[in-house]
């Protein structure tokens, strides 16, 4: 379903896809985004910037055909493809109220608005203590 990537350029091209970039203000450009894992498959790509140990900022970068089960799907692999190899926290941006619908189906929560107000929402892995 997804492959990973390290290439900063992955992101880079699918941030400027003519459905992705009016939404993230793309083309984008990951190449400081220090060991950010990408992962990548036929609709669109995610992004995971490290913020600390086990923490990471998400992007999510869908063109139109991936913005229904797949995307939803392809998220929910992601995330716990992330979980399996460390993430405690990923947290995203969420500027829509349609990404905001979106990411809670995927099972994210609402969390503090930056410093600039936008909205965020994060996630974190089930604990089966």
């Amino acid at each position: 379903m997804l492959a990973e990537t390290h290439d900063p350029r992955v992101p880079g091209m699918w941030s400027a896809h003519p459905d992705i970039a009016p939404h993230v203000g793309g083309p984008l450009d990951f190449s400081g985004a220090g060991h950010a894992t990408y992962l990548t498959g036929g609709f669109g790509c995610f992004a995971f910037e490290p913020q600390g140990p086990g923490r990471f900022e998400g992007h999510v970068m869908l063109t139109r055909p991936g913005r229904g089960k797949w995307g939803l799907a392809a998220l929910r692999f992601a995330l716990t493809y992330m979980a399996e190899r460390g993430a405690s926290l990923i947290w995203c941006r969420i500027p829509h109220r349609a990404a905001a619908i979106f990411a809670r189906k995927a099972g994210f929560t609402p969390s503090r608005p930056l410093a600039d107000e936008t909205p965020t929402m994060e996630w974190r892995p089930e604990c089966h203590l």
